[in-house]
């Protein structure tokens, strides 16, 4: 097999041609150290590793663009790869490099996540820890994430607003809140509580 030609485009990428048709995309620093030009002899070992290593560089690629708009955990960002057509293999080595940068760090997420589930969301312990679970943290930095949470400030505040924003707390209505707080991953013994604290033995419920 035949180097035919070896193009730097304006993406800064090489781009291979073997015997005259295009094989894939490499960078610059990969073409130098393979010490690749036009017109050398390429054996299949030689071809392996190149288009090896172009696939590898397309995940990295794609994983720091991702990375850019929003943070992601290990397994989200390897869900989205794949479904961008990556192979298993390259994107576990770019998820490899991206970890030991830094770029995806599971633990930060968490903590990240709880703090907006919490304050911005009102969420309860039990959403927030499925919703981490969902997104592929492990039950251990989970736990450490979640572990300082209290539910009681959020709920007693949503229960509040809520009531008093309710014309008629008739049993129809107060339902429909405890719904709504146990969607949102209150324990129902205490939203109950905290229900109870509001509704008096004279109303409707």
């Amino acid at each position: 097999m035949l180097l035919t030609d070896l193009k730097f485009g304006y993406d800064k990428l090489f781009s291979i041609y073997i015997d005259g048709e295009f094989v894939c995309k490499i960078n610059d620093e990969t073409a130098y150290k393979l010490q690749l030009k036009s017109g050398m002899e390429v054996s299949d070992d030689l071809l392996d590793e190149i288009v090896t290593v172009s696939k590898y560089q397309a995940a990295l690629k794609d994983g720091i663009k991702i990375l850019g708009y929003s943070q992601n955990t290990k397994y989200g960002l390897m869900q989205k790869l794949r479904q961008k057509g990556h192979d298993n293999s390259s994107i576990k080595e770019a998820l490899k490099l991206l970890e030991e940068k830094g770029f995806i760090n599971d633990e930060v997420y968490a903590e990240n996540f709880v703090k907006d589930a919490v304050s911005l969301k009102k969420m309860g312990k039990i959403r927030i820890k499925f919703e981490l679970r969902k997104k592929g943290v492990s039950g251990d930095l989970i736990e450490s994430a979640t572990c300082d949470i209290e539910d009681a400030d959020n709920l007693n505040e949503i229960v509040q607003n809520e009531i008093d924003k309710m014309s008629c707390r008739d049993r129809k209505n107060i339902e429909k809140l405890k719904r709504r707080l146990y969607s949102k991953g209150y324990n129902i013994y205490e939203i109950n509580s905290a229900i109870e604290g509001y509704v008096t033995e004279d109303e409707d419920y």
